[in-house]
């Protein structure tokens, strides 16, 4: 987590193990720069020139955390050489696939056609039925069973190499506010509506929130996940009324939250001490008159949800056939009859943009995405403050919003990272995205889906491979939420005294923790075991002499959770530095059981290294408690696993270096503590 590290409870089969924690990733300001490999550039020239005290690297490092989907060596030299500020300013500035007339981007929606293509050249991807409908070629994702695995690749391409991640992150905290998932059909049928909407989000990152509203509520993948696609107007002959799904997730989830709120996010209450409802079941009914006659464009009948039929990756279309033009009451506020062309809807979603509740209930949202499960009041008072007028008279600047959430006082302070009551657990998909960019995650070349029946198959080059179905031992990926109400609730509390105490008699919320249990924590550590699927390039070459051999003799991919392929090369240099005063791979002395003057074997002064090396790359120069570095010592250089004197010694060499790794990876330093 990147804050809050008191006693979890967790079970001391836990620490025995340890390998069932979260990954920290802001606790104590820690050690000095100089201890571990630099893997970032020392003071830059630009800030001494300037004499302005570059930032630090655990302070880069919490800002990479928070604005990234995880700290890589490039990524925080350039924030150290531009300054926290600056680097924010260069990201919400960036150009991208939406707005770049070069388009040295491509969308979601345009690598997933890419990687469809590439993988299997054979398939009919833009069948004549839908182009007959459209005219105009249509990706059908339908026609393959693999297509959810490439949608859910290019997430992660997009996470784990897009220039623009600022961006890409805020489209992510936006993903878990606006929730679609995949598990309404046809959308795990066609999943290039789950592009699109990605491709929505991540436009309108940096754009007003109220064009956002507009764009999500016409949008497909919104549409038929919440039900308001082919919505129909009262039919009191059938006896029928309009669907109530969106028009209540709309207001409770998307933008004036359950009850009525001051603007540092704290809830309202009545003479007698009670919360005060935002809105009642006729609002809700009055809302679900309003978005009625909306259907996919291009389809065959009003309302019809075939996998072969209409445009998932269009806007919808009005229908007035099937619109209720009377007038509606919403909110205390009257939407005039015979408004034309669906133009009610914009005046129900202004509606609701302009309610007091929607700064300070989105704005505390997506605090509690990028920074602290528990702001303070005040914090979110600033933010909402900036959501409602960002200093030039308008409402619902999202670039502004963010960069007031990412500057805010509460975000940077060193100080206050330190503080029991401050933080959030890192979600298991962020911390395997920060894994994987950390050390410099690849597409492996030459790849193929093994279960084509092609004659030969089509080797891939320059696209990742993530099956879909890995949420399972995850417990986690982007749209796949197993509900509208996202992963994990915002209001979970661990049945833990101090969390339940909480600050100033109100209790402290863990959200993400939900998702810390036996079987995803085991899940997750299934994919970084060595030899597992995370495909590491010193291992592969000890195994098959070159990864090209490695690739060459591989029959089964696309069983395999992920296909990416990392390096552990610098923390293994560092290994030998210790052990051998070299890096020519040999490892010569890693049984050797001299003593150096600290009473360390070569290979406990090797683990030594290792592990100031990953508190380097992984925790931003923070060191590991005490308690927890003697344990992995212990455990690193005594368990049988790590000491097998039998195997060649670099193959031992990259067993101590990829379960130090993991352990840190998956270790927390609230361990020590309990």
């Amino acid at each position: 987590m990147y804050g809050i590290r008191r006693n979890l409870r967790v079970s001391v089969i836990a620490r025995t193990v340890m390998l069932c924690c979260a990954l920290l990733t802001g606790c104590n300001n820690g050690s000095s720069d100089s201890d571990a490999p630099q893997s970032t550039p020392s003071a830059p020239e630009e800030a001494v020139e300037k004499n302005i005290a570059p930032p630090s690297l655990y302070d880069a490092f919490r800002l990479a955390r928070q604005a990234t989907f995880g700290p890589d060596a490039r990524t925080l030299g350039t924030i150290r050489q531009q300054g926290l500020e600056g680097w924010l300013d260069n990201q919400l500035s960036m150009r991208s696939a939406y707005d770049s007339t070069t388009d040295f981007r491509k969308t979601h929606l345009e690598r997933l056609q890419a990687m469809a293509v590439a993988v299997e050249p054979m398939t009919d991807w833009f069948p004549q039925t839908l182009q007959s409908q459209s005219g105009m070629p249509l990706f059908d994702g339908s026609a393959s069973r693999h297509t959810l695995d490439y949608q859910n690749s290019i997430w992660f391409e997009q996470a784990l190499d897009a220039p623009d991640q600022l961006r890409q992150r805020m489209a992510y905290a936006l993903s878990q506010i606006l929730v679609v998932s995949h598990t309404e059909f046809p959308l795990n049928a066609r999943p290039e509506a789950l592009a699109h909407y990605y491709d929505l989000l991540a436009k309108h990152a940096f754009g007003n929130f109220r064009v956002l509203l507009g764009a999500m509520a016409r949008s497909p993948a919104m549409g038929i996940y919440l039900s308001h696609q082919g919505n129909r107007k009262a039919n009191t002959a059938r006896k029928t009324l309009p669907d109530e799904n969106f028009a209540r997730e709309l207001m409770q989830l998307f933008t004036i939250g359950l009850y009525e709120l001051n603007q540092d996010g704290t809830a309202k209450t009545d003479a007698a001490g009670n919360l005060v409802p935002t809105y009642t079941q006729e609002d809700i009914e009055e809302l679900s008159r309003v978005v009625t006659g909306w259907d996919l464009q291009f389809n065959s009948a009003y309302g019809r949800l075939w996998q072969h039929e209409g445009s998932v990756v269009h806007p919808m279309e009005f229908n007035p056939d099937e619109h209720d033009f009377g007038e509606k009451q919403l909110l205390g506020q009257t939407i005039a009859a015979n408004i034309p062309a669906g133009r009610d809807l914009d005046v129900a979603l202004d509606i609701l943009f302009e309610h007091p509740n929607t700064a300070p209930f989105i704005s505390k949202h997506l605090i509690q995405r990028l920074v602290t499960s528990n702001p303070t009041p005040d914090y979110v008072a600033r933010v909402a403050a900036v959501f409602a007028d960002n200093g030039e008279g308008v409402r619902g600047d999202l670039k502004a919003t963010l960069k007031a959430i990412l500057l805010d006082s509460e975000a940077r302070k060193s100080t206050l990272v330190q503080q029991a009551d401050y933080g959030k657990v890192v979600e298991p998909l962020l911390t395997l995205t920060g894994i994987l960019r950390a050390f410099n995650a690849e597409p492996v070349a030459g790849w193929y889906n093994e279960r084509l029946e092609y004659p030969e198959p089509a080797r891939v080059n320059g696209f990742y491979f993530f099956r879909s179905d890995h949420r399972w031992p995850l417990g986690q990926a982007a749209l796949r939420s197993p509900s509208v109400f996202n992963f994990y609730s915002p209001d979970f509390v661990p049945q833990d005294h101090f969390y339940n105490s909480g600050r100033d008699g109100a209790a402290l919320v863990l959200p993400e923790m939900q998702l810390r249990t036996p079987t995803n924590i085991a899940g997750f550590q299934s994919l970084l075991l060595p030899g597992g699927p995370l495909l590491e390039k010193n291992g592969l070459v000890l195994t098959h002499g070159n990864v090209d051999a490695f690739v060459r003799a591989q029959e089964r991919w696309v069983v395999l959770p992920m296909i990416a392929h990392v390096n552990f090369g610098p923390v293994l240099d560092a290994f030998e530095l210790a052990i051998d005063g070299d890096t020519d791979g040999d490892f010569q002395n890693i049984n050797r059981r001299n003593t150096n003057a600290k009473g360390q074997t070569p290979k406990q002064a090797g683990i030594d290294a290792v592990l100031r090396a990953l508190e380097h790359i992984l925790l931003g120069g923070r060191p590991l408690s005490e308690p927890l570095r003697s344990d992995l010592m212990v455990q690193l250089d005594g368990g049988r696993y790590f000491n097998d004197d039998q195997l060649p010694p670099a193959e031992q060499a990259l067993r101590v270096v990829s379960g130090a790794v993991q352990y840190v990876a998956l270790s927390a330093d609230y361990l020590a503590q309990q």
